[in-house]
């Protein structure tokens, strides 16, 4: 059974005030991540709250330090297939869940495969970062077969035509990087190019816009908010639990008031031109303690995990460095419902209003 789309669901009352929809990245395969999920779900702003959970691959190349050293120290603990769809089940009970995963994954699994299994524990989108522009129209269709949403990274430099494409096979959302960096980054944004970009997604599709990337503190977050119709933070809520993970539910909770806040602050924005690293003062011993924390002293660096890592069969993700192998389907949790959100413009006020995330559940 397929999803309609975003665009054709029944109009939802616009909220009080305008609020964008939260998200909050984690890791499987991160240890103790079922502990995380329960701690962070009170946190997420109700029904404008979701949780995209990451699928461990060796060559993340669009992650910073931290998310691939969890990644692969999660490969060489012998993370399965199985393992994430544990993680969705157990997210998807307590919010919405957007699976997030590279293409080789899906890809040696068998896309066909992996959107059934990822729609059967619970998940409501997957999306392929690095999806192949001659793969997108097979796995749109796929991913619909499957009832999932096929969001897709627009990048602001794509081309027109290219971004057109793109747009005509996605579903649920588009997501807009805030900085070309990895993720991580903690320096300035360019809020002029990312208010560019979002105008161009705009123009040619009604799908909402959601951001990611450098999206470091709150007060960013509340300066990103106005621009788009979702936000997700990733490795600011990676480190705050490497630092104290009793605190990082109260992180979780500024994040959310900054973006729903009924009027955002102005904020100093990054003009054109200035170097991309300018600003990001994580400093290297820092960050290194907070990866050992996290993983268990997982160290950067290139190296793959060991070839004979986690060698557990059908499920396992660390059986080729570049190459995770999924598993099978576990029904531990009744299948959870869909998120979607409805974005529609207030020609009175000519302000872009956002209605609360709606949850829909699929009959069983």
């Amino acid at each position: 059974m397929s999803h309609s789309s975003a665009t054709d669901l029944p109009s939802a009352p616009l909220a009080e005030s305008r609020r964008t929809t939260l998200g909050v990245f984690l890791p499987s395969g991160l240890p103790g991540v079922h502990r995380y999920v329960e701690a962070l779900a009170p946190a997420l702003p109700g029904r404008e709250g979701f949780f995209e959970i990451g699928i461990p691959h060796a060559e993340a190349v669009y992650d910073g330090p931290l998310i691939r050293a969890v990644y692969r120290q999660a490969l060489r603990d012998g993370a399965t297939m199985a393992d994430v769809l544990r993680t969705v089940e157990h997210a998807a009970v307590r919010a919405p869940v957007v699976v997030m995963s590279y293409w080789a994954p899906v890809l040696l699994h068998g896309p066909e495969r992996t959107a059934q299994a990822l729609a059967e524990a619970g998940a409501s989108g997957a999306m392929i970062v690095d999806l192949p522009d001659e793969a997108a129209a097979d796995w749109h269709d796929t991913a619909a077969r499957a009832g999932l949403t096929a969001p897709r990274f627009a990048a602001a430099d794509l081309p027109e035509s290219g971004l057109r494409q793109l747009a005509l096979l996605a579903s649920g959302w588009l997501y807009a990087p805030a900085s070309a960096a990895p993720t991580g980054y903690r320096g300035p944004l360019d809020l002029y190019g990312l208010e560019a970009a979002v105008r161009r997604l705009r123009a040619v599709t009604p799908l909402p816009v959601v951001a990611g990337v450098g999206i470091s503190t709150p007060a960013l977050a509340a300066a990103v908010s106005p621009v788009v119709d979702g936000i997700v933070v990733g490795s600011p809520v990676l480190r705050a639990l490497a630092a104290d993970p009793g605190e990082a539910p109260a992180l979780v909770e500024r994040f959310a008031r900054a973006v729903c806040a009924e009027e955002q602050p102005v904020m100093p924005v990054r003009r054109r031109g200035r170097g991309a690293g300018a600003g990001n003062n994580a400093g290297p011993g820092r960050e290194q303690r907070l990866l050992e924390r996290l993983t268990g002293g997982a160290h950067l660096g290139p190296q793959p995990p060991d070839e004979d890592a986690g060698q557990q069969g059908d499920g396992d993700l660390g059986e080729e460095a570049a190459s995770p192998v999924v598993g099978g389907v576990r029904g531990l949790f009744a299948r959870c419902g869909r998120t979607w959100w409805q974005v529609r413009r207030d020609r009175s006020h000519g302000v872009r209003r956002r209605s609360p995330a709606l949850l829909r559940r699929r009959p069983r």
